[in-house]
């Protein structure tokens, strides 16, 4: 009997454990949260904005959204003077894999340097891993952080793998793309607006504007 009752359940614990999922809501959910440990492994997450990325999908690494300057300090006869030049780099996408969590900041194993600039926007990438940290103690909410590949398994440069450290801020300062996600309102009206410039200046005609209008004025007016 014991052998039968044992049989009985295994496929139903192996598929529980093959389809564990991960959501935005249960992020924020104590009654979830707090009995999750870090680093815990999901197959797949849904963002706030309801898009769905599971191991083995394709994100776009976008823009940079920070900018800093860098340069050399040079001395004239005495005279101080600082040779600088902006750079953009991004905050959220961080060469290599390891992450660890400090004074409720996402911060990678190496230095500074490690935070890629724009050369590598519009970067194509596979995720690789999906997991979840406590933004502190067990009594914090959960961040995602995604492991990213690239598609040809060759490495970023000398890194073999790029770190995501935060999906939510990546996704909402513009970091990273969801393939084939839906626009966001301030997308679709982005969209909308560049469709009438250029209507404007004839470029597309008045169908293809009212085709693009018809498909953008439900995302702004959020039907």
């Amino acid at each position: 009997m014991r052998y039968f009752i044992l049989i009985l359940f295994f496929p139903f614990i192996a598929n529980s454990q093959s389809t564990k999922h991960l959501s935005f809501d249960q992020t924020q959910d104590i009654g979830y949260f707090k009995s999750i440990k870090n680093r815990t492994k999901y197959l797949s997450y849904t963002t706030s904005g309801g898009s769905k990325i599971s191991i083995g999908d394709t994100l776009i690494i976008a823009k940079p959204s920070t900018r800093s300057l860098q340069g050399n300090g040079i001395g004239t006869n005495g005279e101080g003077q600082f040779d600088s030049k902006e750079q953009q780099r991004f905050e959220f996408v961080q060469y290599g894999k390891r992450l660890i969590l400090r004074n409720n900041q996402f911060i990678s194993n190496q230095s500074p340097d490690a935070y890629p600039s724009n050369r590598l926007s519009n970067e194509r990438v596979i995720v690789k891993e999906i997991a979840a940290i406590h933004k502190g103690s067990r009594k914090k909410p959960l961040a995602v952080y995604l492991v990213l590949g690239e598609l040809n398994n060759r490495a970023f440069g000398i890194y073999k793998h790029l770190t995501v450290a935060d999906v939510e801020n990546a996704l909402t300062y513009g970091e990273i793309k969801v393939k084939n996600a839906p626009l966001s309102r301030e997308e679709a009206i982005a969209k909308l607006k560049e469709s009438k410039e250029l209507l404007d200046l004839e470029i597309i005609t008045p169908q293809e504007y009212q085709k693009i209008k018809v498909e953008m004025t439900p995302l702004i007016r959020n039907l």
